[in-house]
């Protein structure tokens, strides 16, 4: 998002076409998600927050859309999309979170001095 920043703040639109780095940033953050649903291990909090942090991202990219009036209807279309099938995806992960009993952090075992 911070190049996007820059793009438009230089005027670089003709060279870097916002909508690409609204797509690639998209795409990283989607792979974040999967690699945290990976090492969860299909724990259901692990599940819920990748889902969240994927529809952070593109709640981002629309509002950036928004605000800076670019043209990506397809884009836009299939983000749209996407935010749908998280959300209930989302929903189905929230409540099996709250079922699923939380995973229990380790403490930390203190030195004993002698």
């Amino acid at each position: 998002m911070v190049a996007l920043e820059f793009v438009f703040a230089f005027k670089l639109g003709d060279k870097f076409p916002p909508s690409a780095l609204l797509e690639e940033y998209l795409k990283e953050a989607k792979q974040q998600a999967q690699e945290m649903r990976r090492s969860g291990n299909g724990n259901p909090h692990e599940a819920y927050s990748a889902t969240m942090t994927e529809l952070t991202a593109m709640d981002l990219v629309m509002r950036y859309i928004k605000e800076n009036n670019i043209k990506a209807e397809s884009l836009r279309k299939s983000v749209v999309e996407s935010i749908s099938k998280l959300q209930k995806q989302a929903q189905k992960e929230h409540i099996a979170a709250k079922a699923a009993p939380k995973p229990q952090k380790r403490k930390k075992l203190k030195k004993q001095q002698p």
